[in-house]
């Protein structure tokens, strides 16, 4: 099990939570991304539970073609259950990021070494806002 600190930020914008994944989990991410035929709907990815009885973090990653050659990656993150005088709530962000095909195969090769305990981390850069 990896202890994952999963962080995401744009110029105006950032958020991280703290989850846990599997070597198994990152592995077949890394795989997903390498299968992927960058048309359409990619891989889909989350890890921990949006739920308030698990009081833990959570993170879901979703990517999509966003042509013309561009990868769209939407970015869920939650973190830190608390109760308070507004009701049960949570810190959630959700961003949104655009990539580039070569960053995702780095992402990728990065996510096949974490997998293997070659490295601590890996990373996904983006490249601008999404177009609309």
């Amino acid at each position: 099990m990896l202890e994952l600190a999963c962080t995401a930020a744009t110029r105006s914008a950032s958020f991280r939570a703290e989850t846990f994944a599997t070597r198994a989990q990152i592995a077949a991410l890394a795989s997903a991304l390498r299968e992927w035929s960058l048309s359409g709907d990619g891989p889909q990815v989350q890890w921990g539970v949006f739920e308030e009885r698990w009081a833990g973090g959570a993170a879901s990653i979703r990517f999509a073609f966003d042509p013309p050659g561009r990868v769209a990656v939407r970015v869920r993150l939650q973190d830190r259950f608390a109760t308070t005088c507004f009701g049960s709530h949570a810190d959630e962000a959700e961003l949104y990021l655009t990539s580039e095909p070569a960053l995702m195969d780095r992402f990728a090769d990065e996510l096949e070494r974490m997998a293997r305990w070659e490295v601590r981390g890996a990373a996904l850069s983006a490249c601008g806002p999404p177009h609309y």
